[in-house]
């Protein structure tokens, strides 16, 4: 079972070694450093049950064992990566440090995130208000009509000068020309990216607009 097809830890502990003497680790390291892919896999599988040992550790808010498992695993194979058969060591003492390390900048990238305040954006509310404030209907006047129109024409036209992927960002966050209204998670999530990425985008979007959209919104 090739181990980049392994994302539980049931399949994980399935595919471990028993643990291997420090002599025959320092034989598969260096194969490894030699360039020997089955060297390095065999390195981490026979490792793979202590990487699970240390996830059960490390607890955070809104991550699951799976996770945990997950980042453990990651700081393993760092560690065997970055392995020294020279120092005389076994694996599982440089992959400690590795795990600790991928843990603490998980735990560091968890904690900048929350800094951020995400919060809505107010050149498109300001927006909708106005647009809510001249409702496109038999009833308005002649001159009323015209306005909803230029600032529908300014608006749309305005929509295209923002670049392309903080356009989709923009009409996607406010739902905007068909598109479905998606939060900031869903729409890092379709981008392959996270909810931090699609905020910068969205302010950027709106920066544009509330710089070119101010005569409408004052």
């Amino acid at each position: 079972m090739p181990l980049k097809s392994l994302n539980t830890t049931s399949s994980f502990y399935a595919a471990s070694l028993e643990p291997i003497s420090q002599e025959a680790e320092h034989e598969l390291a260096i194969r490894m450093i030699n360039g020997e892919s089955q060297a390095r896999e065999t390195l981490i599988r026979s490792n793979l049950r202590y990487a699970i040992k240390e996830a059960s550790k490390y607890k955070y808010e809104g991550l699951d064992y799976e996770d945990q498992v997950s980042i453990a695993i990651s700081g393993l194979i760092n560690g065997i990566d970055h392995y020294n058969p020279e120092k005389n060591t076994k694996v599982i003492t440089c992959a400690n440090w590795w795990i600790r390390a991928e843990f603490k900048c998980y735990y560091e990238k968890k904690e900048k995130e929350k800094e951020y305040n995400y919060s809505e954006v107010t050149c498109t509310d300001e927006l909708e208000k106005y647009l809510a404030s001249l409702p496109e209907s038999k009833s308005q006047s002649p001159e009323d009509k015209a306005i909803y129109a230029c600032f529908k024409e300014s608006f749309y036209k305005n929509v295209k000068k923002i670049p392309a992927i903080e356009r989709t960002v923009f009409l996607m966050y406010n739902g905007f020309c068909g598109y479905s209204k998606k939060n900031l998670t869903e729409i890092g999530k379709l981008f392959g990216k996270t909810k931090q990425w699609a905020w910068y985008k969205a302010q950027a979007a709106e920066r544009f607009m509330a710089k070119w959209m101010a005569e409408w919104v004052a």
